[in-house]
């Protein structure tokens, strides 16, 4: 089931065309990898599915109602431009945010202390927010586009001004949000974040989509090398039948190789001809990451 499907979105700026006639859906339950080159059209789809802006043709659904203001309420969101009043106290923001999205009182306040307890931030209820470090209000921010429990979670370069450990703290907030049933969008520039997160891509280069698939298949079946790295105690054979051998480092009786197959050789062809001379401890294949994913079809698109 798709939770939004995007048909035929054009958004023109002028002599400018930021979207041309795209068309995707969203999964429902998926965490979304929205990737692309500066000035690829990435914030405008944002800012239109957040009805910031309105496309200047197409339409977007909500499962299958198009959508509408009520809907909004049910879509998270967290801007790359940050946007927190710097002399509210913590408490009084999320507060503020939360009726925004028609969140009962009682209710914000029970989720602000466990989102506050849950991130660290418990004794900042009080602070006012241009007290805080620009990381401790990344996590402020992070909270008030999850503190409606929206059913969609859309996050542009969510782990820009986090150090490593909090980076590793809203990695698994979304992880764990994932797992009760949230979607996601998310949009970053450090493309080993997306890699580790995702279960689908959706790849824009001028305004046009060139890449829109599960993270499973594009690795399985689009950019597949079929290249494996191998290691254990034993001796390639000279002439094998079912791989190639690209290269082989020796470490006495311990070998690690890289082998490419041919002739259309299964894994499991493979290991039966490998175990033939060697005695396996390491077996996998070398399947590609998202920067190498990101730079060909960029690449292959010119």
């Amino acid at each position: 089931m798709n939770l939004l499907t995007i048909k035929n979105i054009r958004k023109q700026y002028e002599n400018t065309t930021a979207l041309s006639d795209i068309s995707f859906s969203i999964p429902k339950g998926s965490i979304l990898g929205l990737l692309g080159p500066n000035g690829a059209g990435k914030t405008t789809l944002l800012r239109i599915l957040t009805g910031i802006i309105k496309p200047d043709s197409g339409k977007i659904l909500f499962y299958d109602e198009s959508i509408e203001k009520v809907h909004f309420e049910k879509i998270g969101y967290l801007p790359e431009e940050r946007g927190l009043y710097r002399d509210m106290k913590v408490e009084e923001q999320l507060i503020f945010l939360g009726s925004l999205k028609n969140v009962p009182r009682h209710v914000l306040k029970e989720r602000i202390h466990f989102w506050l307890e849950r991130t660290g931030l418990g004794l900042y209820r009080n602070f006012r927010i241009n007290q805080l470090s620009k990381g401790t209000q990344q996590k402020i921010q992070l909270i008030a586009a999850i503190i409606h429990d929206p059913e969609i979670v859309i996050l542009d370069e969510p782990f820009s001004g986090f150090d490593i450990l909090n980076t590793q703290l809203a990695k698994d907030l979304i992880l764990e949000l994932h797992k009760q049933g949230t979607t996601f969008i998310l949009s970053a520039h450090h493309l080993q974040s997306i890699d580790s997160l995702c279960t689908h891509i959706t790849l824009i280069n001028s305004g046009e989509i060139i890449l829109n698939d599960s993270i499973q298949s594009i690795k399985k079946n689009m950019y597949r090398t079929e290249t494996y790295k191998i290691s254990g105690h034993g001796s390639l054979t000279n002439k094998p039948q079912s791989f190639e051998i690209i290269s082989v480092k020796n470490y006495g009786e311990h070998i690690e190789a890289v082998i490419v197959s041919k002739n259309s050789s299964t894994s499991n062809q493979i290991l039966a001809e490998l175990a033939e001379n060697v005695m396996i401890t390491s077996f996998f294949e070398d399947k590609p990451n998202m920067e190498e994913i990101f730079i060909k079809s960029i690449t292959n698109t010119k």
